[in-house]
């Protein structure tokens, strides 16, 4: 299984299908990151360069969800949970990839998908 032009799930199928799964991971994502966030050794702006660089190459590697109710769906639910931080040196951006197996995961920098 993996990326499948056929695949297709209107945007509201999916929040169905898969807000319950997206929230524990986001919030998961959010708990883990804060916890290793006072381990880690590399400056904001090493973080934020480094996030990019990652970004760029899953970019070459995977199909991105251009489904704008999706995306607008994603976004709510990742902003509000980020909004919940307080003030933060990054700029999150959220990204739903094409793939037919649920997953999230964040990337240095604020980059989360």
């Amino acid at each position: 299984m993996g990326r499948s032009g056929d695949w297709k799930m209107s945007g509201r199928a999916f929040c169905r299908k898969f807000l319950p799964l997206t929230s524990s991971i986001v919030v998961l994502c959010f708990l883990f990151g804060s916890l290793a966030r006072g381990a880690s050794a590399m400056t904001t702006e090493e973080e934020k360069k480094l996030g990019k660089r990652v970004l760029l190459e899953i970019q070459k590697e995977t199909d991105f969800v251009r489904d704008l109710n999706v995306q607008a769906y994603v976004e709510r639910i990742g902003y509000s949970l980020a909004d919940q931080l307080g003030p933060t040196p990054f700029e999150f951006r959220f990204y739903v990839i094409n793939e037919l197996d649920p997953n999230a995961f964040a990337i240095p920098g604020g980059y989360k998908q």
